[in-house]
């Protein structure tokens, strides 16, 4: 029986490591990607896996600075910043979340699921209670059949 070679390139072993983050096996996955980001350590496409990992993990601390690393090398990288979003909200961090939201929405305004996010994040701290309802009441005025703006309102 031949036996297979172990993958050798860089997209060889960033497929492998892919597949096993697909697969859930999160520590192994890990393991490949940090092989990788020592090699490339302001890999992007690196930096948001490894990101996303960390906060599948719940390590929000690992994935917020991941995503911090990756807008420090591509500050529009938008999938990149919706995701810090969310590992600052995880973290209780509201103030913050919003903050990156604010970035993303002035960058598409017409985006209804960002601005429902930022509601959803005003809503969560409840000293911006008011202000999350009346981002939902507003969302409701131009998209009445957002489901979630009603499930949330």
């Amino acid at each position: 029986m031949a036996k297979i070679a172990p993958p050798k390139t860089y997209e060889d072993l960033l497929r492998r490591a892919g597949t096993l983050h697909m697969e859930g096996k999160l520590e192994a996955a890990a393991t490949a990607y940090l092989g990788l980001l020592a090699e490339r350590p302001e890999e992007p496409q690196l930096l948001y896996l490894m990101g996303l990992l960390e906060g599948q993990r719940a390590n929000f601390a690992a994935s917020i600075e991941r995503f911090g690393a990756l807008l420090a090398v591509e500050p529009t990288h938008f999938e990149g910043r919706l995701a810090l979003a969310r590992a600052l909200r995880a973290s209780e961090r509201h103030e913050e979340s919003l903050e990156q939201l604010a970035t993303l929405i002035a960058a598409q305004p017409e985006n209804i699921e960002l601005r429902f996010e930022q509601a959803t994040v005003g809503l969560l701290d409840r000293s911006r209670f008011a202000e999350a309802v009346a981002a939902y009441d507003e969302l409701l005025e131009q998209h009445p059949r957002h489901a979630d703006s009603w499930l949330h309102r």
